[in-house]
């Protein structure tokens, strides 16, 4: 990607990210063609100590570089697709640039007669990345070369495995273990750590048999900056994320519903391609499975993720199956095994949105 190329980019997700000051949701944003998002989120207006507009939440970094599983002649990959920054210090960049902006307009609205909010002091920050979730501990997922690329006082909450890697380096002040979400602790609030706001919590759902430990999900929940969010409060149902780039089970789903205080899906993050080791171990569950979560959540949004055809090279790159997958193909295979009687014809009969985002490519989930 050129430079000036780069600069439209940063210049575009400044302006998209900025927009979404006017809608209190998530946005999601693609920073790569595969498993690499940024949610963007305005802050309740009471609830920011340090003065800043947005809450920003950075999944599974991987930009530039190779990624290796074990030693390079068993597994090594390169994104195919250029990502859209060259590296989290440009992202950082054009998220403080976006920062600038949306306490540029409060003020301008604030001066216009809107509603009168006390001033919160501005504290200069380094980092405008606020949290770093880690789903898995492969190199596609927890890059090292990326991740250092952080302010070491960022808070990284990641998978157990992940987490053990993380802390081997010694470089990040903060780093926790993701909790684990079940209908025996239902309570997505007791997600939220020490270092996360009140109103968002990070747990992980996992697959009862899962040996490469790749078929979990990560649970982000929204809720309100009530210290004692309750359900039926003036903010509505808390708002949940659902991010499973290898694809969970789909019945371990239904744990959602049960969660206290309820959850609304908004969005579900699934692959379609469908891929395995010489046609013996599962790594993406693919389309099928994916169709199958989005009708359990009944998610507002299914996004792909992690479907990028990377550059590959060693053993395992001669014994990937990849079935590069549709949602028709899913639902024409959902009729043919009469998983239900009244299978729908088309995606719009579904009731949901189906999304590809690209890389650079953001979506509000209004």
């Amino acid at each position: 990607m050129g430079s000036e190329d780069a600069a439209q980019l940063q210049h575009e997700l400044q302006d998209s990210i900025w927009q979404s000051f006017e809608h209190p949701t998530p946005k999601l944003t693609h920073l790569n063609a595969d498993s690499t998002w940024l949610i963007t989120t305005p802050r309740p207006k009471h609830d920011s100590v340090s003065g800043r507009i947005y809450y920003n939440i950075l999944i599974d970094p991987w930009l530039q570089g190779f990624q290796v599983d074990g030693v390079s002649w068993f597994s090594k990959q390169w994104h195919a697709i250029e990502p859209a920054f060259k590296d989290l210090h440009e992202l950082n960049a054009a998220l403080r640039e976006a920062e600038a902006k949306a306490k540029a307009e409060d003020a301008v609205q604030s001066s216009n007669g809107g509603i009168k909010v006390e001033p919160l002091e501005y504290k200069p920050v380094s980092s405008f990345i606020d949290l770093v979730i880690v789903s898995h501990e492969f190199t596609d997922h927890c890059h090292r070369e990326t991740l250092l690329q952080l302010d070491p006082s960022t808070p990284v909450i990641a998978a157990q495995k992940a987490a053990n890697a993380i802390n081997s380096w010694r470089y990040f002040d903060n780093v926790r273990v993701m909790p684990m979400f079940s209908v025996a602790s239902s309570d997505w609030r007791n997600t939220s750590a020490a270092f996360l706001p009140p109103w968002l919590g990070v747990s992980r759902l996992v697959t009862g048999w899962d040996p490469l430990y790749l078929h979990a999900a990560v649970l982000i929940a929204f809720g309100s900056a009530e210290e004692n969010w309750v359900e039926g409060s003036q903010y509505g149902a808390a708002q949940a994320i659902i991010y499973s780039p290898h694809g969970i089970l789909a019945q371990d789903l239904y744990q959602v519903k049960d969660a206290k205080p309820a959850l609304e899906t908004k969005a579900l993050l699934h692959g379609l391609h469908d891929i395995d080791i010489g046609n013996a171990i599962q790594i993406n569950r693919g389309a099928v499975n994916g169709l199958k979560a989005q009708r359990i959540l009944n998610a507002k949004y299914w996004i792909t993720t992690h479907d990028e055809v990377k550059v590959g090279a060693g053993l395992i790159n001669l014994l990937l199956r990849r079935k590069e997958l549709t949602l028709e193909d899913a639902i024409k295979a959902d009729k043919a095994a009469a998983i239900t009687s009244n299978a729908p014809n088309d995606c719009q009969a579904e009731g949901f949105r189906f999304i590809e985002l690209h890389s650079g490519e953001s979506l509000m989930l209004k």
